[in-house]
C-alpha cells in the first residue's frame, strides 16, 4: 500500500473511532466515506502506474471509470478486483447522492442515500461505516500484493 493510500485510511480511521464517537453526524459519515473512496482511487492509480512502468499498460487513463477498467483488464480472473470496483461505485453513489439523516447527534446516527426518485438504496451507520474501511482495507492489501506479483514483460 503506498504512502498516499495508507494516510487517506489513517485519517478515516480517525474519523471513525475518534470524530464518529464525539460528532454524530451524518457530515461525518460523509468524511468517512469520501476517505474511503480518495483511498481506493490513489491505490488503483498506483498499481497502474506499476503496471506501466513493467510494461503492461501504455498510458494511464485520466479519468476514475476508465482507470477502473484497465484494472479489470490487468487483474482480469479476480473476483476481489471486480469487488472492490463494484465497492468502489457504489460508494461515490452515495456520496453523489441525496441525504436524510435519522437520530443525528445520537448513538445509531443513519445516513440515507436517496435515489432521483426520493427511494432509499443505502443506510450507511457507524457500523457499517466500519465495515466498509475493512472492506476497503482487505481490498487494497490484496491489489498490493497482486501488484508485487507482476513480473517486468520482456520487449520484443
Amino acid at each position: 500500500m503506498t504512502q498516499v493510500a495508507k494516510e487517506e485510511l489513517k485519517r478515516a480511521d480517525h474519523l471513525i473511532h475518534i470524530s464518529l464517537k464525539y460528532t454524530r453526524t451524518i457530515d461525518v459519515l460523509l468524511s468517512i466515506l469520501q476517505r474511503l473512496v480518495s483511498a481506493m482511487e490513489v491505490e488503483i492509480k498506483d498499481v497502474l502506474e506499476e503496471a506501466k512502468e513493467k510494461g503492461y499498460l501504455k498510458e494511464i487513463q485520466p479519468s476514475p471509470k476508465l482507470r477502473t477498467e484497465q484494472i479489470r483488464k490487468l487483474f482480469k480472473n479476480s473476483e476481489e478486483i471486480s469487488n472492490l470496483i463494484s465497492f468502489y461505485f457504489f460508494l461515490r453513489t452515495v456520496i453523489k447522492a441525496e441525504h436524510a439523516k435519522k437520530e443525528e447527534f445520537r448513538k445509531n446516527v443513519t445516513m440515507f442515500a436517496l435515489d432521483e426518485q426520493g427511494t432509499e438504496f443505502a443506510a450507511v451507520t457507524s457500523e457499517t461505516v466500519k465495515e466498509y474501511y475493512k472492506k476497503v482495507d482487505d481490498l487494497i492489501n490484496y491489489m498490493d500484493e497482486f501488484s508485487l506479483t507482476l513480473k517486468p514483460k520482456r520487449k520484443k
